[in-house]
């Protein structure tokens, strides 16, 4: 799979101190945006190996719901303390 080159021309100049990568177990739901339920793992793969590449700070994120929700603040304060 190849990344579109905007998106690293984008994370190359807009560097955020963190990154939130939301790992896919939660139930899929089909929208414009994605297309595919059978390629989830390996869009999760590709989009985790060009975080590291590009020496990005991330966590990834796991959960349903509020717990979800509690882990992607847990993350957010623990940058800001």
């Amino acid at each position: 799979m190849e990344v579109p080159r905007w998106l690293i021309y984008f994370l190359n100049n807009n560097k955020a101190d963190l990154y939130l990568l939301l790992y896919p177990d939660i139930p899929w739901v089909e929208d414009e945006q994605r297309k595919n339920p059978h390629d989830r793992a390996e869009l999760f793969s590709e989009f985790e190996k060009q975080l590291n590449e590009l020496s990005m700070n991330y966590r990834i994120i796991k959960g349903e719901g509020k717990t979800r929700e509690e882990n992607c603040v847990r993350e957010i304060q623990q940058l800001i303390e």
